[in-house]
């Protein structure tokens, strides 16, 4: 991995990033292999794993500060959410072309005390 694309991973680790290089080294041969197309949607999948889990925690602290009435928190919160959803629709989008679906990939994250569907 040439010096500069390791300054750039390791710019934001503390401490050792030997381990940080190693994987991504392996990842980017993994990617590049003739197979690499399982080790594409399984990064895809992590990916979406992990983000949807931090937004998870995003709302849980969004309550939080909801509930201490820290409307400066809940208003920092709020666009670290609406970043973190764009994130997820980008990588749900990537993960239906992996897929080779035709249809787009549709998800609604919101909450609401009351819903009603009217036909057109």
């Amino acid at each position: 991995m040439p010096q500069l694309d390791q300054l750039a991973l390791t710019s934001f680790v503390t401490g050792g990033a030997v381990e940080l290089v190693e994987h991504a080294r392996d990842l980017a041969g993994a990617l590049a292999a003739p197979d690499g197309e399982t080790t594409r949607r399984r990064t895809i999948a992590r990916a979406l794993s992990v983000t949807r889990s931090q937004m998870d925690l995003v709302d849980a602290a969004m309550g939080e500060a909801l509930g201490r009435r820290d409307f400066e928190a809940v208003k920092a919160l709020t666009k670290l959410a609406d970043s973190m959803t764009r994130r997820f629709k980008m990588l749900l989008e990537e993960h239906r072309i992996e897929l080779g679906r035709d249809t787009p990939v549709q998800m609604f994250v919101a909450h609401a005390d009351a819903v009603t569907v009217r036909g057109r």
